[in-house]
């Protein structure tokens, strides 16, 4: 049966990084940007990584949209966190004409949460550290003359590294580039009344994240 994430220890989580923040200084997260105890940021994240099981497999481009939530450590003028949602979407389709027609589309999505910790360097606007990564998919495979298969809860767990920096645009607001290299398991597990399908392997996956800062 498939694990999934709990809401109440994600919201458990993210209680005790405030908790850690209070009493620090400083703004978090992709950039310096400010000198709130918190930032957040929005942006544009896109990646290459492998999706899939059996014959439905998707090797490509991943595009979305994420956020996170940044802090400091309490009393750390360096060292601090950020906890962060993503929403990518990504497609290959082939149309073949000449004699029979043929279309075959391979549909992917995938939402992501993550937790990282942040080293800043105050010389350059430049931070770097850890990460853990949670990632639950779905690929979506059509092809003419079968019916569409659907293939659920293909995970990812992993951890890694980052690093990245800010430009500062006002007092409190900057643009960031980050990038994310994450080593993990993608395991898959789909039963039906007569075959189980079963899939484990180690991957590689990128990240490189871009977008709008701000300090509160």
């Amino acid at each position: 049966m498939a694990r999934r994430t709990s809401v109440p220890v994600l919201g458990t989580v993210v209680a005790l990084l405030l908790a850690l923040s209070a009493g620090g200084a400083g703004a978090a997260g992709g950039s310096q940007a400010g000198s709130s105890q918190y930032s957040q940021d929005v942006y544009a994240v896109g990646g290459n990584l492998q999706l899939g099981s059996g014959s439905t497999m998707y090797a490509g481009s991943m595009l979305g949209l994420g956020y996170r939530l940044n802090g400091r450590f309490s009393g750390s003028k360096d060292m601090g966190w950020s906890i962060g949602a993503e929403y990518t979407k990504g497609m290959i389709k082939n149309e073949y004409s000449g004699g029979v027609n043929f279309t075959h589309e391979v549909d992917p999505s995938a939402y992501a949460i993550y937790i990282q910790v942040n080293h800043y360097y105050d010389c350059c606007d430049f931070d770097c550290g850890p990460v853990v990564y949670y990632e639950n998919a779905t690929i979506t495979d059509k092809q003419t003359g079968f019916p569409d298969d659907k293939l659920k809860n293909i995970q990812m767990f992993g951890a890694g590294g980052h690093f990245g920096g800010m430009y500062p645009v006002s007092g409190k607001v900057g643009v960031f580039g980050e990038y994310s290299e994450i080593f993990g398991i993608r395991t898959y597990d789909q039963k039906n009344p007569t075959a189980e399908d079963k899939y484990t392997a180690w991957t590689f996956q990128s990240r490189y994240r871009g977008g709008l800062h701000a300090s509160f």
